[in-house]
């Protein structure tokens, strides 16, 4: 008789964690197919919203589980709940849905360099060369190091300096740029380059 009050106990004991850990996979197997139709070209934050809204829409049903199963409690949620809850519905995402969840972890990444404001460097010099190959590129002498060379690749201010003056070898110049990546099939990695983004006589 022990022996049987035992196993039905160890039963009722493993079905209720059972049930718990469905839960959460119920919600995570939802959240996932909520995503599907994820508008990517959205803000950052209102991605961020969706995928928030889903995950509590789809754990409406499972409060109860939650709170006993995880100590998590939505019905008085907070910023310390509300994380609990995100990190371990989206650790179960990565194992029910990965290539959505990387899909979404690229789309964040790239709104967040598109949110990030790129601040020119200037360098002030005398401009040594200019050379015209496929792109135009100048170099600047100073007296910080050796020359450094800069790309012409789009409309900058101050373009006309170039186009115009062809008497602007060995003169005091100030360079705009913002360094970019670009790929050298020479070395067969990608460098850093200058790219112009002003110019002005000093």
């Amino acid at each position: 008789m022990k022996y049987i009050i035992s196993l039905a106990f160890s039963f009722l004991l493993s079905t209720v964690m059972l049930s718990a850990q469905d839960a959460v996979d119920n919600i995570a197997i939802k959240t996932c197919s909520c995503l599907k139709q994820l508008d990517t070209t959205a803000t950052l934050e209102e991605i961020e919203a969706k995928m928030g809204l889903c995950m509590f829409t789809e754990a409406a049903p499972y409060q109860k589980e939650l709170k006993k199963k995880n100590n998590i409690d939505l019905s008085t949620l907070d910023a310390t709940t509300g994380q609990a809850f995100g990190k371990l519905i989206g650790t179960r995402m990565l194992i029910k849905c990965p290539d959505q969840m990387l899909r979404l972890g690229n789309v964040a990444t790239e709104k967040k360099a598109e949110a990030t404001p790129i601040v020119d460097e200037s360098l002030t010099g005398t401009l040594a060369d200019v050379m015209t190959n496929q792109f135009v590129t100048i170099s600047i002498k100073n007296s910080n190091g050796p020359d450094q060379k800069f790309l012409w690749l789009d409309y900058f201010h101050g373009e006309e300096l170039l186009k115009n003056n062809s008497d602007l070898k060995g003169k005091a110049v100030e360079v705009f740029y913002t360094v970019k990546k670009f790929y050298n099939p020479a070395i067969k990695d990608y460098m850093n380059y200058n790219v112009l983004t002003g110019l002005r006589l000093k």
